[in-house]
C-alpha cells in the first residue's frame, strides 16, 4: 500500500468528503521522451556526418566523402527552425576516418586518421569557432575507425582499432599530461568497421560495429575507465546475426541528450533502415537496459533511411533535440510535461491489475490546451481529496498508463490509455532474443525483456523464486514480447504487479498482514457481494525428469474432495525451483476460492496484491480477507467510488 497522509484519511472518511484528482501527461513512452522531428534543411549530398552541441549551445557539423575529398565544416551558433544550416566551409581534406567531440567547457576535438598510420588533432578553444593548426599525435598505433570523447573540459580519450590486427585500444589524453600509454580491450573480435563513443555519467561507453571471432555480425557496447580507473568493461552484445550472415551494422553513433542515444544503419537486402536504440534511465547503464530498435527520421512511407551513412542525434540546444545527416536538419522540441487540474476532468474510469490495466478519460478542452496529446504519450493518476490543508494527492508510485487513442468531441477530448503490458504488445524485435535453458535466469530474461519495453522491474523481500528458475526462451524476430513474458510470469511463485510507470515482483503469502480495514468504523464500504468457490486448482503437482514436487491449495482440511488438480512438467527445473512452480499453481487455487466484489469510497493507497478486511454487517460478513486482485476508479457525474475485486489470500 502506498503511504497516505492522515490529513488524506480524515478527510475521506468524512461524510462530506470532497475528491480531488488530477493527471499527469508526458510524451514519452517506456521511460524515455518521444522526440517528434520536423526537418528544416535538406541538400543532395550523401556522405558521411559527425555532428555535436559545443557547450555554448552551437549546432557543429562535419561532412566528408572517400579519403582526400572535401572535409565540409559547419557551425550554426543558437539554432533554431529558422536558421540558415546551409553555410558549409572548407576545413581541408579529409583523411580515411574523422571523429568530432566538443567538451563540457569551451574545447571542441577534430581527430583525422589518414588510414596509413598518422592521427592528428586539432582542438578549438572557442566552442568551434576557430581551428588551430593540426598536429600529429605521437606514437600513434593504430588504424581506422576512429571514437573520441570528453570526460570533462580537460580530458578525452581516442578509441581506434590497432594497427595490423582487430584488437580495440583507448588512448587517454590529459591537458596537464598530454598523451597517455594504449590500453588494449580483452575481447578478440573477428573485424572492428565501426566506432563510437561518449563519457556518460561515470565512464566512457564504446559502442562497436563489426564482427565477432565466429564471423557473426555484431554491434556491441563496452565500457572504459569507470571512475578513472583507465580499465575496460566486458563486451555485451545488443544485437548480432548468424555467422557469415550479409546483415551489417554500420555508422553507429552515440549522443547524451536526455538519455544515452544510439543511432546506426541496420543493412540487409539492399535496404538500409536508420534505427536508434535509448538507454533509460538516465543515471546510468546495464545489459538490461536498452530499449528495443525504434526507427529514426524516415523518408517517405518506405522508410527511407535519409542517405547511406545513417545520422548522428547531436544532442540539445535551445529546448530542441537536434539530428542531422550529410544533407539534412532535424529538429524536435523536448518531451511535453503537462498537468491536468482536477476543473477540467469530467470523468475517469480506470483500472489496475497484475497487467497494468486501462485507463478512460473525458477533459474539458473548449480552451483546446490538450489538443497536442497525442498516442504514446504516457498518462498517471493522482488521487486525493480536499483536506483541512487544501487540496491533497498522493504522488507515490502512481498508476501508469500509455495513450494508444485521442478522441475529440465537442469542447471535450477523450483518452483511452493501458497499463505496462501495452509495452510489451508494442515491442517487437529486429532481432531474435534467445536464452538456451540453463543460460539465465527466469528475472534476467524479465529484466532483458522489460528493459527492451521499456520498464525496471523491482523486487519486494521474499520475491526469489525467479532466481532459481533457468528456463528457455526464443523470441523471434516479428514477434511480440508479451506471450513470452506471460509465459515466464505464469511460471513464478511470485506475482508481477503494476508500481507506477514500472513493475513490481512480489510474493504473494497465506500470512500477509490486512493493509487496510473495511467497514463500520473503518474505510466507508459502499456495497459488497461476496462468493465462495472450489479452490481450482485445489491440488498442484510439478514434476521434472528427477523430482516431484505437490501442494494443496489453501489449509487443505481432512477429509476434503480434492477434484480439479493442476499439473505441470518441467524437466528442467530443480527441486527448488520445481516447489517454486507447484506453491505457484496452489496460490493460484487458493486466491480462485474466493470471488467477492465490495465498492469502497476510493483510497488512494490501495495497490493490487493488497490484504483487505471486510466487516458487513448487512451480509453478516465479519472479519473475512481478501486479496486485491483487481481494481476499478470511477469518477464523474456526482460518482467517486472505487470497486475491489477481491480473491482469496493464498
Amino acid at each position: 500500500m502506498r503511504s497516505v497522509s492522515p490529513t488524506i484519511l480524515a478527510a475521506a472518511k468524512a461524510p462530506t468528503a470532497t475528491p480531488y484528482v488530477e493527471l499527469a501527461y508526458a510524451d514519452r513512452w517506456g521511460n524515455v521522451d518521444n522526440h517528434r522531428y520536423e526537418r528544416h534543411y535538406a541538400d543532395q549530398v550523401d556522405q558521411n556526418i559527425q555532428a555535436t552541441v559545443a557547450a555554448d549551445g552551437s549546432l557543429l557539423r562535419l561532412r566528408y566523402g572517400e579519403p582526400g575529398s572535401a572535409r565540409q565544416y559547419a557551425r550554426v551558433p543558437n539554432p533554431t527552425p529558422a536558421a540558415a544550416f546551409g553555410g558549409w566551409q572548407g576545413l581541408g581534406s579529409a583523411g580515411a576516418a574523422e571523429t568530432l567531440a566538443a567538451s563540457p567547457g569551451p574545447y571542441v576535438l577534430l581527430l583525422s586518421d589518414d588510414g596509413a598510420g598518422t592521427l592528428t588533432h586539432r582542438e578549438s578553444p572557442d566552442y568551434g569557432l576557430s581551428w588551430p593548426t593540426r598536429a600529429a599525435v605521437p606514437a600513434h598505433d593504430g588504424a581506422p575507425p576512429l571514437a573520441a570523447a570528453y570526460k570533462d573540459p580537460d580530458n578525452f580519450t581516442v578509441f581506434y582499432r590497432a594497427a595490423g590486427g582487430n584488437t580495440l585500444r583507448a588512448r587517454k589524453w590529459a591537458r596537464a599530461l598530454g598523451w597517455q600509454p594504449a590500453v588494449s580491450h580483452p575481447t578478440a573480435f573477428g573485424q572492428i568497421a565501426h566506432l563510437t563513443a561518449i563519457w556518460a555519467f561515470d565512464r566512457y561507453l564504446v559502442v562497436v560495429a563489426g564482427k565477432d571471432p565466429a564471423n557473426r555480425p555484431i554491434l556491441g557496447w563496452t565500457t572504459f575507465d569507470l571512475n578513472g580507473g583507465g580499465i575496460w568493461g566486458g563486451l555485451y552484445p545488443l544485437e548480432q546475426a548468424d555467422p557469415g550472415s550479409t546483415l551489417e551494422f554500420k555508422y553507429p553513433r552515440l549522443t547524451l541528450a536526455d538519455t544515452v542515444r544510439l543511432t546506426y544503419v541496420l543493412s540487409f537486402g539492399g535496404v538500409l533502415t536508420l534505427l536508434q536504440r535509448n538507454v533509460y534511465p538516465p543515471v546510468g547503464f546495464t545489459a538490461g537496459r536498452w530499449r528495443a530498435p525504434a526507427l529514426l527520421l524516415p523518408q517517405g512511407q518506405a522508410g527511407t533511411a535519409p542517405g547511406s551513412y545513417g545520422a548522428a542525434i547531436a544532442g540539445l540546444s535551445g529546448g530542441r533535440v537536434w539530428a542531422c545527416a550529410a544533407g539534412g536538419v532535424w529538429s524536435a522540441p523536448q518531451a511535453a510535461f503537462l498537468t491536468v487540474p482536477f476543473a477540467d476532468i469530467l470523468s475517469f474510469d480506470y483500472t489496475q491489475d497484475p497487467e497494468g490495466g486501462r485507463l478512460t478519460a473525458t477533459l474539458r478542452n473548449g480552451h483546446g490546451a490538450y489538443s497536442g496529446l497525442q498516442p504514446g504519450g504516457q498518462l498517471q493518476v493522482y488521487l486525493g481529496y480536499v483536506t483541512a490543508a487544501g487540496a491533497e494527492k498522493v504522488t507515490a508510485a502512481p498508476p501508469t498508463y500509455w495513450l494508444t487513442a485521442v478522441r475529440p468531441g465537442p469542447g471535450t477530448l477523450t483518452l483511452v490509455a493501458e497499463g505496462y503490458a501495452v509495452l510489451l504488445k508494442a515491442t517487437q524485435l529486429t532481432f531474435s532474443l534467445q536464452y538456451p535453458a540453463g543460460s539465465a535466469s527466469a528475472r534476467q530474461i524479465l529484466d532483458a525483456m522489460g528493459g527492451l519495453a521499456g520498464f525496471e522491474i523491482g523486487s519486494a523481500a521474499g520475491s526469489d523464486s525467479s532466481t532459481r528458475w533457468y528456463p528457455g526462451l526464443r523470441v523471434l524476430p516479428g514477434q511480440s514480447l508479451y506471450p513470452a513474458w506471460r509465459a515466464l510470469a505464469g511460471g513464478l511463485r511470485e506475482a508481477l504487479r503494476p508500481d507506477g510507470p514500472g513493475v513490481l515482483a512480489v510474493a504473494w503469502e497465506a500470512a500477509d498482514p490486512v493493509v487496510l480495514g473495511i467497514g463500520p468504523g473503518d474505510w466507508p464500504l459502499l456495497a459488497g457481494e461476496y462468493a465462495d468457490l472450489s479452490a481450482d486448482p485445489d491440488w498442484a503437482w510439478a514434476v521434472s525428469e528427477t523430482a516431484v514436487a505437490q501442494r494443496l491449495a489453501g489449509v487443505g482440511p481432512a477429509g476434503g474432495v480434492f477434484f480439479r488438480p493442476a499439473s505441470a512438467y518441467d524437466p528442467g527445473r530443480s527441486p527448488a525451483a520445481l516447489a517454486d512452480l507447484a506453491e505457484a499453481l496452489a496460490g493460484r487455487g487458493a486466491r480462485s476460492a474466493r470471488q467477492d466484489r465490495v465498492v469502497v469510497r476510493p483510497h488512494p493507497g490501495l495497490e493490487v496484491g493488497d490484504v483487505v478486511e471486510i466487516n458487513d454487517p448487512a451480509a453478516r460478513v465479519s472479519g473475512r480477507r481478501g486479496r486485491v486482485l483487481s481494481l476499478r476508479v470511477k469518477y464523474g457525474s456526482g460518482r467517486y467510488e472505487q470497486e475491489l475485486h477481491l480473491g482469496g489470500v493464498g
